[in-house]
């Protein structure tokens, strides 16, 4: 296996799938926190993680949206994780760029929730109402592919597809 070389094509692929579970998994503990329910998280090798899987992928705007938009619901999160206040002007500005990349989705149901945490975040709404929005809008992207192959039910595909696909490419 030493001398086995994955193409780089791969490579990005799979880090994009690392980075989406990673991600998914920081957004929770900093909502978690954000909510007040710090628990056993250490939001510090999250933030690490996810910084580190920052440098060996695309620039950002080569992401797929949906791991785009993870990307800013972490960062928006992780401000009110911080402090029940966070620097309005920085979370306005995040706000702003965050419904250009929800619109950018073509969803307009996660375009009227981006909206409406832009609104919620300009109008200096309590931390509470922006997180259970940026909540709102979780659900409505999809699970990280490792998650959903971790369940047995990749979206798109039947249970029995997701299986036979598994056993094909050694998972199983």
């Amino acid at each position: 296996m030493a001398g086995m070389k994955v193409d780089e094509d791969t490579s990005k692929e799979v880090n994009c799938l690392i980075f989406d579970y990673i991600i998914c998994l920081a957004i929770h503990t900093a909502i978690s926190v954000a909510e007040g329910s710090t628990g056993e998280w250490d939001m510090s090798w999250l933030e690490d993680t996810v910084t580190a899987l920052r440098l060996v992928l695309p620039p950002t705007e080569e992401l797929p949206v949906a791991l785009q938009i993870k990307a800013q619901v972490f960062e928006i999160a992780r401000m009110f994780s911080k402090t029940s206040q966070p620097v309005q002007t920085m979370l306005a500005e995040m706000a702003s760029t965050f419904v250009s990349t929800c619109k950018s989705a073509g969803e307009k149901a996660l375009e009227l929730h981006a909206t409406q945490a832009a609104s919620q975040i300009r109008n200096n709404q309590k931390s509470a109402t922006v997180i259970y929005t940026l909540g709102q809008i979780m659900q409505l992207l999809a699970p990280p592919v490792l998650l959903q192959l971790e369940r047995g039910n990749l979206e798109g595909m039947s249970r029995a597809e997701t299986q036979r696909l598994k056993q094909r490419i050694g998972m199983e």
